[in-house]
C-alpha cells in the first residue's frame, strides 16, 4: 500500500509478504536400512519466510529528494541437508534501517547514505520431538548422532547445533559527480563499521558416532544401527563454541570488528565521437581480518617442556624469528590497496558495433570465518573456545583432556573394552567420559 501524504510532497509505501510452506522430503538411505526407511519414510521440512518494508519519500525545499526506509526479514527452515534424519531448523532475523539524500548544486550532483543493518542466525536441533523420523536417542536414553557415510545413514541431534551467528553494519557514504564538457567526473568516500559474532558448539549437545559394515559386532543385526554395531570412533565436542576471546553481542567471546573504508575519483571522457575513455583511482581496507590486532607470540609463551636453547621463558625473542629471521614480523593492515583502472569503448563509423576494453586491480576482502577459525589458535588468553576429543578407533581407546591428563577407563569399565561394546551399550559410557571433558574444558574466561 502506498500513497501521498502531503501533495505533490510527502509519499509512504509498506508492504508485508508471507511465505508459509509446510513440505516434506523422501528418506533415502541404503538397502541395509530398509527397515527403518520403510517406517519413516518422510522428512519434515516446513519453510516460514515474513518480509516487511516502509518507505518515506519527500521532496524537500530546493530540490533535495530525502528518504527513509525500514525493513525487517524472517525467515525459518527446517531440513535435514542431506543428513537423512539428523535435522536442523535455521532461523534468520534480519532488521535494516536506511535513510538519504539527493541533491544538485551547479555542476555538481550530492548523495548521501546512512544506513544500519543487522543479521542474525541460529541453528538448532530440529530432531527433538518429532515422533515422525528414527531417532537413536530416545532408545539409547542420552542423545546420540549416528553417521554411517558408506550407506548414507544420518540420525539423531544435528552436530551444527547449536550455533549463532550475529553481524552487523552501520555505513554512511557520499556519492558525487561533477561534469564539464566532455568529461563527468564520479568521486566519493564511505565508512562502515562491522561487527560479527557468534558461537558454534558442534559436537556439543551429542555423542557423534561414527560407524560402518566394518564394525558389525560378533552376531549383530546389520540392519540395527545401535546394537548391532559398534563405533568406529567417537567425537566429544568440549561445549564450548567461541573462536574469538573479544566479547560481542552480548557474548563474552566470539567478537570480530572491522573498520571498512574506501574512496574513489574517476573520469568519463568523451574523446570524440566514436572513442570514450574512462579512469579511476579506488582506495579500499578492510581492518583486522588477518587478526593484525594479536602480536606474533614470543617464546616466554612457550611451554616449558616445548623450550630450548635461545628461546626460554625468560626470553622476550620473537618464537617465529628462531626458524627464520623475519618470520616475527607483525601482520600489517592492508592500508596501501590502491587499485587503478582504465577502459574505452570505441565505437566507429555509424557506430553499429562497439568494441570494449578495460584493465584494473580489484581487491578483495577476508570472510570472517576465516578470521575467527584462525584467532582461536593463535591468541595467548583464556577464553571457553571450541574444541574436540575423540575416542576409538583412530583416536585408541583413551580421551585427552584439556590438562594433558589421560582417561582410559569410566566407572571402572576399560575404554578399550567400552570401543568394542554395541554403540547403545557404550553410549551411556561414553557420554559420561565427554560430561568429564566438558567439564574440564570450561575456564571461565
Amino acid at each position: 500500500v502506498g500513497g501521498p501524504i502531503i501533495q505533490n510532497k510527502l509519499f509512504f509505501f509498506a508492504d508485508v509478504e508471507r511465505i508459509k510452506q509446510d513440505a516434506q522430503a523422501s528418506a533415502t538411505t541404503s538397502p541395509t536400512f530398509a527397515a527403518i526407511q520403510t517406517q519413516y519414510p518422510f522428512i519434515p521440512a516446513p519453510f516460514r519466510d515474513t518480509f516487511s518494508l516502509a518507505r518515506v519519500d519527500w521532496n524537500a525545499p530546493k530540490g533535495m529528494h530525502v528518504f527513509a526506509r525500514i525493513a525487517y526479514g524472517v525467515t525459518s527452515d527446517d531440513s535435514n541437508y542431506a543428513d537423512l534424519y539428523s535435522l536442523y531448523n535455521s532461523r534468520n532475523n534480519v532488521p535494516a534501517y536506511v535513510g538519504g539524500v539527493d541533491f544538485t548544486t551547479g555542476r555538481f550532483t550530492h548523495s548521501f547514505r546512512g544506513g544500519y543493518e543487522k543479521f542474525h542466525n541460529l541453528l538448532s536441533d530440529g530432531t527433538a520431538g518429532v515422533t515422525s523420523i528414527y531417532n537413536p536417542s530416545t532408545a539409547i536414553g542420552v542423545p546420540v548422532t549416528l553417521l554411517d557415510g558408506q550407506d548414507g545413514f544420518y540420525a539423531g541431534p544435528n552436530y551444527l547445533a547449536p550455533q549463532g551467528t550475529y553481524q552487523s553494519g552501520k555505513q554512511i557514504r557520499y556519492d558525487g559527480t561533477w561534469t564539464k564538457g566532455q568529461h563527468s567526473v564520479r568521486f566519493g568516500a564511505s565508512m562502515n563499521r562491522l561487527l560479527g559474532g557468534g558461537f558454534a558448539e558442534f559436537y556439543g549437545q551429542s555423542l557423534y558416532t561414527v560407524f560402518g559394515a566394518a564394525n558389525l559386532v560378533s552376531g549383530g543385526n546389520p540392519a540395527d544401527p545401535i546394537n548391532g554395531y559398534a563405533a568406529e570412533y567417537y567425537i566429544l565436542g568440549n561445549g564450548n563454541g567461541f573462536f574469538s576471546e573479544k566479547p560481542g553481542f552480548g557474548l563474552k567471546g566470539g567478537g570480530l570488528e572491522d573498520w571498512r573504508s574506501a574512496w574513489y575519483v574517476g573520469d568519463t571522457w568523451k574523446v570524440s565521437q566514436s572513442l570514450t575513455a574512462s579512469f579511476g583511482l579506488r582506495w579500499s581496507v578492510d581492518t583486522d581480518r588477518a587478526n593484525q590486532d594479536l602480536p606474533t607470540p614470543s617464546c616466554a609463551s612457550v611451554a616449558p617442556s616445548l623450550q630450548f636453547p635461545g628461546c626460554t621463558s625468560t626470553s622476550n625473542t620473537n618464537l617465529f624469528d628462531q626458524f627464520q629471521q623475519g618470520l616475527g614480523k607483525p601482520t600489517k593492515q592492508p592500508y596501501a590497496n590502491f587499485a587503478p583502472q582504465v577502459g574505452f569503448v570505441f565505437s566507429p563509423g555509424a557506430h553499429k558495433f562497439a568494441f570494449r576494453g578495460g584493465a584494473g586491480i580489484f581487491y578483495d576482502s577476508d570472510i570472517f570465518n576465516n578470521t575467527s577459525n584462525a584467532r582461536s589458535q593463535a591468541v595467548n588468553a583464556n577464553g571457553n573456545y571450541f574444541n574436540y576429543a575423540g575416542l576409538c578407533g583412530q583416536f585408541h581407546a583413551r580421551v585427552i583432556m584439556p590438562d594433558g591428563s589421560v582417561v582410559t577407563s569410566i566407572n571402572g569399565v576399560s575404554l578399550s573394552t567400552v570401543c568394542a561394546e554395541p554403540i547403545a551399550q557404550a553410549a551411556p559410557q561414553v557420554a559420561a567420559v565427554k560430561a568429564a571433558y566438558q567439564a574440564a574444558s570450561q575456564t571461565g574466561g
